[in-house]
């Protein structure tokens, strides 16, 4: 799905109890046609390197763009009475999707795994609805931001978990309600908290930082005013650990992966150039993306 103003199909299909791929049948579907009224702008220009959940980047920033044609300002009016507010959007660059098209045919509709295996628990599988997982039978997310402020269609957000150009479908206030009592949740849920990494900035990174804001300006940063706030929130993001599975993730050191060569990671803008040695993460260059 494109980033712009975009319609798509959200069905509801039926599934088994088996753990494997779940297929529509015969019984009633409902099917809906939406669009997106509005286009996040981010940090984070892929996948890779996009927080999993925006809390733990809390210092994240973004801004929800929304489209003129549909939405006039005085829709976001009393917004900023509230500190957080709900985007409900749609995953639009899914991997399986793809996959999911080349299961079609022969009589059979598209399909969706009904267990997964999430990150956290390393191998053992769980239902998808259970999870946060992006591939689900309607790829529809939902997530807590923080309100910063509100300007005409522009609603500037942080705390955020989203790939630059996301479609949102809405936006919600946070309300007291929206926060149980005896709130429970597994333990593996828990387990990425513990895994939180020490990242530091070379000497050599800080400068080339700096250097760029002082070349270049505003141009530096579409979100962050000075080196040291984009610093902060870059570290937030590698603390993390971001690295694919083949690459070492949850390791303590680099392991050589690419041949010893740093790993790369793009930053509103900048690529950033890590390794990983002794549980720490350690920024050693910083260049124009």
């Amino acid at each position: 799905m494109s980033s712009g103003a975009s319609a798509g199909h959200v069905a509801a299909p039926t599934g088994s109890s088996s753990g494997g791929e779940v297929a529509a049948n015969d019984a009633p579907q409902s099917i809906f046609n939406f669009v997106s009224v509005a286009t996040v702008q981010t940090p984070f220009r892929d996948r890779r390197g996009t927080p999993r959940q925006g809390s733990v980047a809390p210092l994240s920033r973004g801004t929800v763009v929304f489209h003129p044609h549909i939405v006039s300002p005085a829709a976001l009016d009393n917004l900023q009475q509230f500190s957080h507010a709900w985007v409900l959007f749609v995953f639009h660059e899914n991997t399986n999707a793809r996959g999911l098209e080349g299961k079609k045919g022969a009589g059979r509709p598209t399909t969706f795994r009904a267990k997964i295996s999430p990150p956290r628990l390393g191998g053992p599988k769980v239902g998808v609805f259970s999870t946060r997982s992006p591939h689900r039978p309607n790829p529809i997310g939902l997530t807590m931001v923080r309100i910063l402020g509100v300007q005409g269609h522009h609603l500037h957000v942080s705390g955020l978990d989203l790939v630059d150009g996301t479609p949102v479908l809405d936006v919600k206030p946070v309300v007291p309600y929206d926060v149980p009592d005896g709130l429970a949740v597994p333990e593996w849920v828990l387990e990425g908290d513990k895994e939180r990494r020490r990242v530091t900035w070379s000497r050599a990174a800080q400068l080339a930082l700096h250097a760029l804001f002082e070349r270049r300006g505003a141009r530096a940063s579409r979100f962050y005013d000075n080196p040291q706030a984009l610093s902060e929130a870059a570290a937030q993001v590698l603390a993390q650990d971001i690295r694919g599975v083949h690459q070492g993730r949850g390791s303590a050191s680099d392991g050589g992966g690419c041949g010893g060569a740093a790993y790369e990671c793009v930053f509103d803008g900048l690529r950033l150039l890590f390794v990983h040695a002794d549980g720490a993460v350690i920024v050693q260059d910083v260049v124009v993306a």
